[in-house]
């Protein structure tokens, strides 16, 4: 039997976690279903079958296949979509369709489980979501990357931006501002560039929270980077920004753990709250000051359920 992963046409996490399972599982028995034609042909199948997408449209899959198969397992990464349990009709605008979706997917996970035609897995260990999500959650474990550079064949490339890059005496701090910009706290990390002295800075991403500033303590990548170019750069700076406001894992964060690497972090967040000893809790960015580089590692054991996640899927091979 073979293992058969559906990966949304997205950019970021979803095309790594299937890397990540794959090479986990039995590379030689794993798919990747990218395409509508590779998914219509595998969906009816027994074999077992990996949907990355289960917070949105991967949905639409997993009904069309739980009447005839049981074989199924899913991934939940963004856990808060998942748990809207109560609606009222009250007022009805946009904001109440959206979360009449999000109530609806609850609703539907939950009578999968009960019916054993879908095994759910989430990634938010240790979040304030875990508790409530393990009512639908087959298996909650940490986020995948924290511990799947192993898994992955990553290389070190350095991006072009970087090839007329002189020398810095400053310490650098990387920021990565590809998606959900609401929760990496813009107007103060602006605020904070704009006045520093002691780091030069290199943004991956959308650049328009700076403005119109143009200095030369800021480096600007406007683009998507692969993760060659990615594990480049975090292995370049000296400072990860992690400095959000969300209340679930961060994969950025993960990698840059898994790279012994010094991350910011804000006070009494979740990601503050995960016990890494190179984690720099600062209330306000402009409360950071130069520090030496922190020399406790990363202790990958501590977070690592790969060995759990791989022996729990592969019962779908019995």
């Amino acid at each position: 039997m073979n293992f058969n992963i559906f990966i949304p046409i997205k950019k970021g996490h979803y095309r790594d976690y299937a890397e990540f399972l794959k090479s986990l599982l039995l590379p030689e028995n794993s798919f990747f279903c990218s395409s509508f034609v590779e998914k219509i042909k595998v969906i009816f199948s027994l074999n077992p079958v990996i949907f990355l997408d289960i917070d949105s449209k991967d949905i639409l899959w997993v009904l069309l296949r739980a009447p005839f198969c049981s074989n199924s397992f899913a991934v939940s990464v963004s856990g808060e979509k998942l748990l809207y349990n109560h609606f009222s009709f009250k007022i009805w605008d946009s904001k109440k369709l959206r979360t009449s979706k999000f109530f609806l997917r609850y609703k539907v996970l939950l009578f999968l489980k009960k019916i054993k035609r879908l095994k759910l897995i989430s990634i938010h260990k240790g979040t304030k979501f875990e508790n409530d999500i393990s009512k639908i959650a087959s298996l909650v474990t940490y986020d995948f990357q924290y511990y799947d550079l192993p898994y992955l064949s990553i290389k070190n490339q350095a991006p072009k931006e970087l090839s007329d890059f002189p020398i810095s005496d400053k310490q650098m701090v990387l920021i990565f501002n590809n998606t959900s910009a609401e929760k990496k706290n813009l107007p103060e990390l602006r605020n904070w560039i704009l006045n520093s002295k002691d780091f030069k800075f290199i943004v991956v991403g959308n650049i328009e929270f700076l403005g119109n500033y143009e200095a030369s303590n800021v480096i600007s990548i406007q683009r998507y980077v692969n993760n060659d170019e990615l594990i480049y750069l975090m292995n370049f700076c000296d400072y990860i920004y992690c400095y959000y406001a969300n209340e679930r894992p961060s994969g950025f964060m993960g990698r840059a753990m898994q790279l012994d690497k010094n991350v910011i972090v804000q006070e009494n967040s979740y990601l503050a709250s995960i016990k890494y000893g190179k984690s720099i809790k600062v209330n306000e960015l402009n409360d950071l000051v130069l520090r030496e580089r922190g020399n406790k590692p990363f202790d990958t054991e501590k977070f690592n359920l790969s060995t759990t996640l791989k022996a729990y899927l592969l019962r779908g091979l019995q």
